[in-house]
């Protein structure tokens, strides 16, 4: 989906902390400017070349290929001129096992951009890749840049970066400018100094986090399914309505993760 409606959420009921948000889609994917279809060879006119269906049928039903397509395909961006497959083919990057350097770039580039990323480890099978490599990854490692580089392995043009991270050589997938889209919700927050320290000493109150620690709860809540265990479920029978101050005042300090310790608010009779 473009946007998800969620609530960034810290603490437990009825002291938790929830800020309702929208996620919006922030890239799109690379769109080729001719959008080629798959033509039935046998189908032309003069003014026109039927499509073809997933099925590898001709969509004409007068056709004989309407059944069942074995003949050599075709490609066409609006039915009425076709090409050959190869010629299509042969239009896309050649780049298809290469990761070609367009330049240089500073490794604290705007992590909005990033779509995707890989670790890039040397082809053992290659004669001398090891040493190659290490000249690669020393270079970026005493250096303030990582590079840019243009790729169609994956049989779409992508924009990449080759940067070092925790160690290793890394490539990872980069967003077009044409890719990104604009900030186009509007909204007003307060930014008085009273909101922005309130803000400070609750983000100051979150313990740090250790990513070695985090777990799929998902897979834990299958796992205590499958062995017969009750799924800790928190119910909100009400609505504990505070203001915006009053909840980061609070900050989600409730903890609890049995089902025993869910407070249940019933609501007013």
């Amino acid at each position: 989906m473009v946007t998800t409606k969620v609530n960034i959420k810290y603490g437990q009921f009825p002291n938790e902390v929830t800020v309702p948000v929208v996620v919006v889609k922030m890239q799109d994917d690379l769109k080729a400017a001719y959008p080629f279809k798959t033509a039935c060879p046998d189908c032309a006119t003069d003014e026109s070349y039927s499509a073809l269906g997933r099925l590898t049928i001709c969509k004409n039903p007068n056709c004989d290929n309407h059944n069942g397509f074995t003949g050599e395909e075709l490609k066409t961006i609006d039915y009425k001129t076709a090409w050959k497959k190869e010629k299509v083919e042969a239009c896309k990057s050649a780049q298809t096992k290469a990761l070609q350097v367009l330049g240089t770039k500073s490794k604290d580039f705007p992590r909005h951009r990033i779509m995707g990323c890989y670790y890039v480890v040397p082809n053992l099978k290659e004669d001398g890749a090891e040493d190659r490599m290490s000249y690669l990854v020393g270079g970026l490692n005493s250096s303030e840049s990582a590079l840019v580089v243009s790729s169609n392995r994956t049989g779409s043009e992508k924009m990449g970066m080759l940067a070092i991270e925790d160690g290793n050589l890394v490539l990872f997938d980069i967003a077009l400018d044409e890719q990104i889209r604009p900030m186009k919700e509007q909204f007003k927050l307060d930014t008085s100094e009273e909101t922005i320290q309130l803000g400070k000493e609750w983000i100051a109150s979150i313990p740090e986090f250790d990513f070695a620690t985090m777990e799929s709860q998902t897979n834990k809540n299958y796992a205590k399914l499958i062995n017969g265990e009750e799924i800790a479920v928190e119910v909100k029978e009400k609505t504990v309505k505070k203001s915006a101050k009053d909840m980061f005042l609070s900050k989600g300090k409730v903890k609890t993760d049995k089902v025993k310790d869910v407070k249940k608010v019933k609501p007013d009779e």
